[in-house]
């Protein structure tokens, strides 16, 4: 199976392999800007804790 996956790598242009790992990069950054976007609470810039929970929250401003 490896060789496989191997032979096939090295039938493949480079700049495509260069490409999809540029994409899947670019993807990754994506999802890690999304999860890290503040949302808008009180008049409060509120950031969310990675895991989507209440417990780790960071307020930026001043409170009302």
């Amino acid at each position: 199976m490896l060789k496989q996956e191997r032979e096939k790598l090295r039938d493949t242009d480079p700049f495509t392999i260069l490409e999809y790992i540029k994409s899947s990069i670019e993807i990754l950054m994506n999802m890690k800007m999304e999860e890290q976007k503040p949302t808008k609470s009180a008049g409060k810039n509120t950031f969310k804790a990675a895991n989507g929970s209440d417990d780790d929250l960071i307020s930026i401003g001043s409170s009302v």
